[in-house]
């Protein structure tokens, strides 16, 4: 099975930053990240799209922790929408849900 890519799509709005994510979340989207923790000005809100994902995995799942860390560090919010049910749950149950809010 071929891993894609993630690819990431930034919409900036008065109220904060849209990510649109596309593609797999896995360590080999530690790439991408850097330049997600490296924004500035750090918007107060990121609405994370997580629509168009097929796949998240625990390293994935670390690497949201560490841009959720980041927001929290700034003074900023993280919020999740498109989760699918699946998604949800392990959210849930990893604690994710307590810090970030699923729409």
């Amino acid at each position: 099975m071929e891993t894609i890519a993630l690819q990431v799509e930034q919409e900036w709005l008065p109220e904060g930053l849209i990510l649109t994510l596309v593609g797999e979340i896995t360590a080999a989207a530690a790439g991408v990240f850097p330049g997600l923790l490296d924004l500035d000005p750090w918007p107060a809100a990121i609405l994370l799209d997580f629509g168009a994902v097929d796949y998240i995995n625990s390293a994935g799942i670390a690497l949201l922790i560490n841009l959720l860390r980041q927001a929290r560090s700034r003074g900023g919010e993280l919020r999740a929408r498109g989760l699918s049910e699946h998604y949800r749950k392990i959210f849930r149950m990893v604690g994710l849900a307590e810090y970030i809010e699923i729409l």
